[in-house]
């Protein structure tokens, strides 16, 4: 229980600045055949919902450290994809 409440904590304390800089989800869900179902039986209205504390905080980790350490342009444009794919769901 403790190491979840880290968990919830750590992100609790980057969740808006990882949204802000496309490491995580931010992106409200669209009406759609299937993603209305999601809103309907979960209540679930943005995409980061569809993830778990821990998930959140391994793709923001992932995001933060592909953005400081791309030295090449291919780099910065693979990492750029790979946030892209997470605010818009479309990979």
């Amino acid at each position: 229980m403790e190491r979840e409440r880290k968990v919830v904590e750590i992100l609790s304390e980057r969740f808006h600045d990882w949204q802000d800089k496309g490491y995580i989800p931010s992106a409200k869900i669209e009406p759609g055949d299937e993603t209305t179902r999601l809103q309907k039986e979960r209540g679930w209205a943005y995409w980061h919902q569809l993830f778990n504390p821990r998930q959140l905080i391994i793709n923001g980790i992932l995001c933060k450290l592909v953005d400081r350490k791309s030295e090449s342009k291919v780099e910065k444009i693979i990492g750029e994809a790979y946030s892209q794919a997470l605010r818009t769901k479309k990979y």
